[in-house]
C-alpha cells in the first residue's frame, strides 16, 4: 500500500480474506493508521521506509518519500526490475477526461491539472523553502525512470519525464491552491483512480 487513505485501501479486508497467503507491504505509519479500520495480522504485514528494499519474486522494489502527499506514510515505489515508478498520489493530475496516457492530453491541460492536484494534496508546500524542496523531486528524477504511474493520472513515459519533474519542482513557488467552488476535486481525483494505486 502507498499510503493509508481511504481510496486506496477500500479492498484490502477483501483482498487479504481472498488471498490468505498475501501479505500487506507499507509505511509503520500507515499500517498503523490502517489498524484502526482493518485488523491486519503482525505475520501478515511488512514494513518498508524510504530507502528500504525488498525483493519480491523477480523484482526489486525501492521505497522513496513522494515530493508531494497529505499522508505522512506515503511511499513512492521504484521497480528496477522495469523501471516503474509508482508515484502514489503524487504527479497526478486533475483533467475532464480520463486517458490512459499523457500523450492523449494537450501538455497544458495535464500541467494545469498537475498543479492544482498537487499543491490540494499538498497544501504545506506553499510554507517550503524552495530551495530545500528540489531534493525530493531530484530523487526520483535521477533514478531515470522509464514510466511514471500515479494513482490519479494517465502513464507518463520516457522524453515526457522531464517536463514532469520540472513542474513538480516549481510547485512552491506557486500560491496556495484554494478550491474552485466550479470544480468538483473530489470527483475528478476518485474518476483517475488507478490499480497502481
Amino acid at each position: 500500500m502507498t499510503h493509508d487513505d481511504r481510496d486506496h485501501t477500500g479492498a484490502l479486508a477483501r483482498v487479504l480474506e481472498a488471498a490468505p497467503r498475501a501479505k500487506v507491504l507499507a509505511n509503520a505509519i500507515s499500517l498503523t493508521r490502517m489498524s484502526e479500520e482493518f485488523d491486519i495480522p503482525r505475520e501478515r504485514s511488512v514494513t518498508a521506509n524510504p530507502g528500504s528494499r525488498v525483493k519480491i519474486g523477480d523484482r526489486e522494489l525501492g521505497f522513496h518519500q513522494p515530493p508531494t502527499f497529505d499522508s505522512p506514510g506515503t511511499l513512492a515505489v521504484f521497480d528496477h526490475s522495469d523501471g516503474t515508478l509508482y508515484g502514489s498520489d503524487s504527479f497526478g493530475t486533475v483533467v475532464e477526461e480520463i486517458t490512459q496516457e499523457f500523450t492523449d492530453l494537450s501538455e497544458e491541460e495535464f500541467f494545469r491539472g498537475f498543479d492544482v492536484l498537487n499543491r490540494a494534496i499538498a497544501p504545506w508546500t506553499a510554507l517550503v523553502d524552495e530551495a530545500r524542496f528540489v531534493r525530493p523531486v531530484r530523487e526520483p528524477a535521477a533514478l531515470r525512470p522509464a514510466r511514471l504511474l500515479s494513482a490519479h493520472g494517465p502513464t507518463v513515459r520516457g522524453d515526457s519525464m522531464p517536463r514532469l519533474f520540472d513542474a513538480m519542482a516549481r510547485i512552491p513557488a506557486l500560491p496556495a491552491w484554494l478550491p474552485d467552488a466550479d470544480l468538483d476535486l473530489e470527483a475528478a481525483l476518485d474518476s483517475h483512480e488507478s490499480p497502481a494505486a
